[in-house]
Formats: structure tokens, C-alpha cells, sequence
């Protein structure tokens, strides 16, 4: 809703500049920027809003360009600001009114989950001699998660996700308070990126060649360095987006080696106890990585609430002040600790290409013991059988 504010406060200050009247103050800008696009071109005109001139009928002349893209954006943010409007005006604009009304839709959202995952079947089983263990069909999902309560990579994996995705949205908070200028969230968003996007091409390589856990390990040392980075200036702009980079570079070997661990759990799962479980493996992981998601969000409002955050103050408490910077610092830095001591366990990274060899050699086995011949029914042909010989008689003719 803020951001919706903004962008409207940003039409309601051209329409004033249009205008020529510097003397409002931004408020006046914002009402007569939403009157301005809610009457009709007749209306606009008998109110002296004139495409060519300002409210007494001289001014400088405004393109139709301008006015298109003053009207795009007020479109843009329509449906967002008048949802999240909806939700803050709930039970008479109270907090508890904003959680009731998010929190009914929280609730709503699993069945459209269930829906989908109910009306999803899947059309491919197992084939005999396909399993290590040899089971045809599908496997009963109790028999997967008993499988995996035994996996303890599963857990590990589970855990790193969870510590992974524990981040902090704090950065908004500093920008605003302790850098003094709220448009930098956009800035501090590509900052975040940006060096995703360069690095992660790099990341296989270097995991390739050092492993997922040292590779790993040695980025988590750059998050850590990152962090403590910000206590030479919490107020300098520029020591501020040093330690946001610093931290995106430490965390690209770690999201680059999360999916492939997720890979070699199954890979260890099916070689221990003959049940391969992709599926609930990797939606395990997505599931951890949502909650840590949900209780950094909920961690933010703990924090500050403790800290006395008051959003109708002009000015913040240092206490306040001093409660972001320290959850933007230490939040991140305690997590790489338990990444940290969660990849000390985990060293599948030298096991792994010996359990894959033994897993093809039991599939190789599992294949050779297979009966010869085609297993046939009414209706299917064999592969290379002539319909002749068949209606011969001679159905079992190889």
C-alpha cells in the first residue's frame, strides 16, 4: 500500500506541476491527481483541467504523452492499492482488522493447493525390475516418509533451506530510517539480484571442482563478512550496498548446491532403502524454504514491536534504530552458523559417485533377471509380430 501511495503521490505532483501551482503541498496533488482521472473528458474540461492549459485557462502546454503515462501508472497501482485498502480499512482500520482479513485469504489459499493437487493424477508407476527393490506400482506414501524420517541428509537439506531462506527484511526499514530516503528499496532490490543473476553461471563450476559442502562453506564466510560490514558506517549509503553484494556473491554457491544435495538425498534414500521419493524430497524443500519465508516476516514485527517501533512517528527511537540495524546484521550472520555446523555433517559429497555406481549395478542386476520373452495381453502386439501368424494362432511366437 505504501508503494501504491507513492506512485499516486507521484501523479497527484505532476498534475500540480502541470498546473503551475507550486504553492500545494503534495497531499492537495494526490486528491485532485485521483478527482483528475475519475471525471470525464467533458467533466475535466468544465473543471479547467484543458488538455492545453492549467486551471485558469493558461499554461504550459502538456503533451499527450505525458497524460497517457500519468494514466498507465495511476492503472497500474489501482487494483493493488484499492485491494490492500480493502484489507487496512477492516474492522475499522486496525491491525487486527489488516491480520483477520490476510489471514482468512492465508487460509483459503491451501484448498485452491488441494484443488490442484487432488485433480493432478500421476500416469507413470514403476516398471518390474525398475526399483532397487523390485516393487511394482506405486509405493505407499507412508512407506516414502518412513524412508526418509531414516535419511538424515533429508533432514540436513531441510534444515539448510530453512536457515537459507531465514533472511531479513530489514533492508527497507534501514533505508528508511537509518539512510533517511525510503526510494532506495527499489535500488537495494537490483542490488540483491544483480549479483545472482552474474554469479550463478560461475557457481557450477566452482561447485564442480571444490564440492557442494566446501564451496558452500567458503561462501558463507563472504555472508559473514558482508554482515559485519555494515558496522564501519550503518548510515553510509555506499558501505550499505558494499555489504548487500558482498552477502548476495557469499550465498550463490549455497543456492547452487541446494537442489543438486536435494538430488543426492534421493540418490542415498533409494540406495539405503530401495524407495526413491523425488517428489517429496524436492517439495520438502520448497515447503521449509516457504516457512522460513513466514517466520522471518513475523520475526521483523517481533523485533521492531520489541523495540518500541511506533509507524506513526516522525522520527524513530535510537533503540528502534539500533534493533534494525543489529537484526539486519546478526539474523544473517546466526544463520550461517547453523548452515554452517548442518554442511560439518554433511559428506555425501565423497560417497556419492560410489552409491550411483551401485545403484546402476542393481538396476543392471534387477534387468538381467527379468524373464525372456514379451509380456503380452489381448490387444497388444508384440514389437515385430505378424498379424498373420497371430490370427493364426500362433500368438506366443516370439
Amino acid at each position: 500500500r505504501a508503494l501504491a501511495e507513492r506512485a499516486v503521490e507521484g501523479v497527484g505532483q505532476r498534475a500540480e506541476d502541470d498546473v503551475g501551482d507550486q504553492g500545494e503541498d503534495d497531499a492537495d496533488g494526490v486528491h485532485r491527481a485521483e478527482d483528475r482521472f475519475a471525471l470525464t473528458d467533458a467533466e475535466r474540461v468544465e473543471a479547467g483541467w484543458e488538455q492545453h492549459g492549467g486551471s485558469d485557462g493558461a499554461g504550459h502546454h502538456e503533451d499527450d504523452a505525458e497524460e497517457d503515462e500519468a494514466r498507465a501508472e495511476a492503472s497500474k497501482i489501482q487494483f493493488a492499492y484499492r485491494f490492500t485498502g480493502v484489507g487496512s480499512e477492516f474492522l475499522g482500520g486496525s491491525s487486527l482488522g489488516w491480520s483477520v482479513f490476510f489471514g482468512a485469504i492465508a487460509v483459503m489459499i491451501p484448498f485452491g493447493y488441494w484443488f490442484t493437487f487432488a485433480n493432478t493424477h500421476e500416469i507413470a508407476s514403476m516398471k518390474p525390475g525398475d526399483g532397487v527393490d523390485g516393487r511394482v506400482g506405486r509405493i505407499p506414501i507412508g512407506d516414502h516418509f518412513k524412508a526418509l524420517a531414516r535419511n538424515k541428509y533429508w533432514w540436513l537439506t531441510l534444515g539448510l533451506n530453512f536457515a537459507l531462506w531465514t533472511y531479513n527484511g530489514m533492508a527497507a526499514y534501514i533505508a528508511k530510517y537509518v539512510l533517511g530516503n525510503s526510494n532506495l528499496i527499489a535500488v537495494i532490490g537490483l542490488a540483491t539480484v544483480i549479483p545472482m543473476v552474474i554469479g550463478l553461471p560461475f557457481a557450477g563450476p566452482l561447485v564442480a571442482r571444490f564440492g557442494k559442502r566446501n564451496a558452500s562453506m567458503a561462501g558463507l564466510v563472504l555472508v559473514a563478512v558482508g554482515s559485519l560490514l555494515v558496522f564501519v558506517d550503518p548510515s553510509n549509503l555506499w558501505v550499505f550496498f558494499v555489504s548487500i553484494i558482498v552477502r548476495m556473491v557469499g550465498i550463490i554457491p549455497m543456492n547452487a548446491a541446494l537442489n543438486a544435495m536435494s538430488g543426492d538425498v534421493v540418490e542415498y534414500g533409494e540406495w539405503r532403502s530401495g524407495v526413491r521419493s523425488d517428489g517429496i524430497v524436492f517439495s520438502s524443500s520448497s515447503f521449509s524454504m516457504k516457512v522460513a519465508m513466514g517466520v522471518s516476516s513475523a520475526a521483523i514485527a517481533w523485533i521492531l514491536g520489541a523495540s518500541g517501533y511506533d509507524g506513526s512517528l516522525a522520527v524513530r527511537s535510537d533503540a528502534t534504530v539500533s534493533a534494525m540495524v543489529n537484526t539486519f546484521v546478526w539474523v544473517p550472520v546466526a544463520m550461517v552458523v547453523v548452515m554452517a555446523v548442518l554442511l560439518f555433517f554433511y559428506d555425501l559429497d565423497g560417497r556419492i559417485g560410489r552409491i550411483g555406481r551401485e545403484l546402476a549395478a542393481r538396476r543392471a542386476s534387477r534387468v538381467a533377471q527379468r524373464p525372456l520373452g514379451f509380456p503380452w495381453s489381448p490387444g497388444m502386439h508384440p514389437v515385430g509380430a505378424r498379424p498373420d501368424l497371430l490370427a493364426s494362432g500362433c500368438e506366443n511366437m516370439p
